[in-house]
């Protein structure tokens, strides 16, 4: 288990973001060096929020720039495929995603019980045999970003599956499917039952089903 702390959170302005291949918007850093980033605002604090941390100021507006430290620290703890399988079926805490070589993984946010702070556990085999999810519904469900790469920008925050449908019509060039990639996002984050059907569209209804 690693104690990851004294996180750092540099907003980068348009001219920045606009030179990273995300365009990435929110960079946390742990001292000298980069330990993450985030496209959307909506991104950064589901990543903040699942461990733990707290801003020590206001957010900027998205593309104006800003610095700040990061309150608070967490774990990173990595277990064998068996082994989180087990804990996933038994464990109370927050079930997410986790960026490991460029592979979404299943992971949990969960509370240390010797100081209060946050864990995130993950499977982690070595040789590439944890379970994985596609890459683009990763981005989607962890960023809110939307399938083959598109972006609704660095304030990009929703709330109900109505705001996001509607968030993603309005991002220029988004197909239904693509849109379905958010609104998966949405049931994944509020624990939603997958029988809903915020599109009305049974087809791509069992695309989302699959991803």
């Amino acid at each position: 288990m690693r104690k990851i702390e004294k996180l750092s959170l540099c907003q980068a302005t348009d001219e920045r973001a606009g030179r990273t291949c995300g365009p990435y918007y929110y960079l946390v850093t742990q001292g000298a060096l980069s330990f993450t980033a985030y496209c959307s605002r909506y991104g950064f604090l589901r990543w903040l929020n699942l461990r733990g941390l707290k801003l020590t100021q206001d957010l900027s507006k998205g593309g104006e720039g800003d610095y700040q430290r990061l309150e608070g620290h967490f774990y990173q703890r990595s277990m064998t495929p068996a082994d989180f399988e087990q804990f996933a079926s038994t464990s109370d805490g927050i079930h997410c995603y986790e960026l490991i070589n460029a592979r979404y993984v299943p992971a949990i946010s969960h509370i240390y019980e010797e100081d209060g702070a946050r864990i995130i556990s993950y499977p982690w085999s070595g040789v590439g045999e944890e379970p994985c999810i596609d890459y683009w519904a990763g981005r989607a469900i962890e960023d809110g970003k939307a399938f083959k790469g598109k972006t609704p920008g660095p304030d990009w925050l929703f709330e109900t599956p109505e705001e996001i449908v509607q968030k993603g019509g309005n991002i220029t060039g988004l197909t239904q499917v693509e849109m379905a990639v958010l609104t998966r996002a949405w049931l994944e984050l509020q624990n939603g039952s997958q029988d809903e059907k915020p599109l009305g569209n049974p087809t791509i209804m069992r695309r989302m089903l699959h991803w």
